[in-house]
């Protein structure tokens, strides 16, 4: 592919997976060393997949205020987030799934 005459390449050739509408429930929270974790699960994650979360704007918040942080782990059929505190309500959210290798 090219972008403004320069060609990036990389990426696995798949196409990237939406899930519209995701709830990370409040209650869903677990302590993992200084942080609490949350453990979404999907059969599209491995650890060759990238995975990016966008809170819904009714939910923006709950992230805040939970202080969600930006580096998001992926495992074998799941993804793990972080926040530094555990959120007060449910954050419903987009999860775009991409294919890296």
């Amino acid at each position: 592919m090219k972008i403004n005459g320069i060609t990036v390449s990389g990426g696995g050739g798949s196409s990237p997976t939406l899930l519209s509408n995701q709830t990370l429930a409040s209650g869903s929270w677990a302590v993992s060393g200084s942080y609490f974790e949350y453990i979404f699960s999907n059969a599209g994650i491995n650890t060759s997949t990238s995975v990016d979360i966008t809170p819904y704007n009714d939910s923006i918040s709950a992230t805040q205020d939970a202080g969600i942080l930006p580096q998001i782990i992926t495992v074998a059929g799941a993804c793990k987030v972080y926040a530094q505190i555990t959120p007060s309500t449910d954050i419903i959210c987009d999860i775009l799934i991409t294919p890296t290798t």
